[in-house]
């Protein structure tokens, strides 16, 4: 199992809103999981994946990343509203 975590830094927003922003994203996109720690000041957004071979990873990691970035889209975009 491969874990690809980014964090996003929420001090200046407020909770709710991150946790809304969270919400929709997680219900928006296919593999990528936004969470807030319970610090509230930060988002993490994950996707993990299951490899059979430690060099399948060059073959999914460009797939990871996007997952990952429209994963940071959704959630940036619904903070911003």
């Amino acid at each position: 199992m491969f874990e690809i975590i980014y964090g996003i830094n929420v001090s200046e927003i407020q909770i709710q809103k991150s946790l809304e922003a969270a919400n929709y994203a997680n219900r928006n996109c296919d593999g990528a999981s936004v969470c807030i720690l319970s610090d509230g000041k930060t988002a993490i957004i994950s996707v993990v994946t299951i490899l059979l071979k430690p060099k399948d990873f060059q073959t999914v990691f460009p797939t990871v990343v996007e997952m990952i970035e429209e994963a940071e889209s959704a959630f940036t975009s619904q903070l911003r509203k």
